[in-house]
């Protein structure tokens, strides 16, 4: 009996061996299949996902939707970003993932070059050739021409229109193409240096960021070409203000800029009507009323098609004619401030939304800024007869939160 025992055991383990070999087998091809599958899915369908604290690789809402446009997508030729950077640079990491980034959104229709000057000599050559542009320092071009140029009409239209060694906020009021020039000049080709692309103290650190904002810009302003203006009374704002400050008009230029809109000045009082080759006009801030003349030049402007006309007010500042006119087509001003009351101290900050349904506001709606200073609130008048035979209609951007209200107690408190 003990012997038929062991030979029967003998006979089984070669079996048990070919069970074990087989399942190794099967789970090394399902492993394969496994790890072949994953790689296939990351490339096709991967996902990034920013873990910085301030989420410096993930762009807003506004840039990813541009990026998304037709504008974009629908290009003959894909728009260029050469980034010439050394590699030592301590700044390249950040600047390549950004782009990176501005590559993924784009797709094909955005193809990034990043180049080395110390390593890519040639490459660094041929690109000074091209746009006209001596390698100085680290730069990035964008190339927003609307198709591919050969190379004739690289040598005569590759310089850029703007000298973007100047900060962006100088650049949208105070630069201008040279007119002795300009016809060789390519306004679909935009530079900037990486040391704009950040502020930084006197001691040299580095205080803030805003290098999605002048990539953005650099893009729109190379699609478009040639900046389109808006122009605004200069005699009637505040052209210099406190030491440290800056005017409100110079704050809006550096906005309007990123959208390759140029903020250019004039005088209303001497002028007999507003320039057609703008695209609207604005009264930032005025601090002196409007003549009667003035009101005039306004109202004829206002009546041409498609005008647009963008108005802030100093709630301080005494405008009667001024307030006339707009409430004439349906905005009333009212002698207010708007306030609210925590641990029983009065608070003239405004927290306010912005409201939805509107196409000027869309990519906006629902979300909330900070209204600093004094602020008085404005009265819509949307069911005015008058209006709505002129098709004017009237509808409010942005409204103060719950718990803010407009104090007309203000002057005796």
């Amino acid at each position: 009996m003990s012997e038929s025992k062991s030979t029967s055991s003998q006979i089984a383990r070669p079996v048990e061996r070919v069970g074990r070999t087989i399942n190794l087998c099967i789970q090394l091809v399902c492993f394969i299949v496994v790890v072949v599958a994953a790689n296939y899915l990351s490339c096709a369908r991967h996902q990034r996902y920013d873990l910085t604290e301030r989420h410096d690789f993930t762009l807003s809402d506004t840039t990813e939707q541009y990026l998304e446009s037709d504008v974009i997508q629908k290009r003959e030729a894909p728009l260029k970003i050469i980034a010439v950077m050394r590699r030592a640079s301590p700044h390249y990491t950040r600047v390549f993932n950004l782009l990176e980034e501005y590559q993924r959104k784009g797709g094909s229709k955005i193809k990034l070059e990043i180049i080395d000057p110390i390593r890519q000599t040639d490459r660094t050559l041929e690109i000074e050739n091209t746009y006209k542009r001596p390698y100085s320092e680290d730069m990035i071009i964008v190339d927003g021409r609307p198709s591919e140029p050969n190379k004739s009409e690289t040598n005569n239209e590759g310089n850029d229109v703007t000298s973007t060694k100047t900060k962006s906020t100088q650049i949208a009021v105070n630069s201008q193409p040279d007119k002795n020039t300009s016809k060789k000049l390519s306004a679909h080709v935009r530079t900037q240096y990486v040391s704009n692309l950040y502020l930084q103290d006197k001691r040299g650190q580095i205080l803030a960021w805003q290098d999605e904002d002048i990539i953005t810009s650099s893009i729109i302003g190379a699609i478009e070409g040639i900046p389109r203006r808006i122009y605004f009374a200069a005699d009637k704002a505040i052209l210099e203000a406190n030491k440290g400050e800056s005017p409100p008009w110079k704050n809006l230029a550096q906005l309007l800029w990123q959208q390759n809109i140029l903020l250019e000045p004039l005088r209303i009082a001497q002028i007999e009507s507003i320039p057609k080759d703008g695209e609207g006009f604005a009264l930032i801030g005025p601090q002196y009323d409007l003549t009667k003349k003035e009101i005039e030049v306004l109202s004829e402007y206002w009546s041409r098609n498609k005008s647009s006309l963008f108005i802030t007010i100093d709630p301080q500042v005494s405008i009667p004619n001024l307030k006339v006119f707009l409430r004439s087509n349906g905005i009333t001003p009212l002698k207010n401030r708007i306030m609210t009351v925590k641990d029983r101290q009065a608070i003239s900050n405004v927290q306010t939304l912005f409201t939805r349904g509107s196409g000027v506001t869309e990519s906006l709606g629902g979300k909330t800024t900070m209204f600093e200073g004094s602020s008085s609130s404005l009265e819509i008048n949307a069911n005015d007869n008058s209006l709505i035979n002129r098709r004017i209609r009237p509808f409010s951007l942005i409204q103060a939160i719950d718990g803010y209200w407009g104090e007309t107690r203000f002057q005796k408190d």
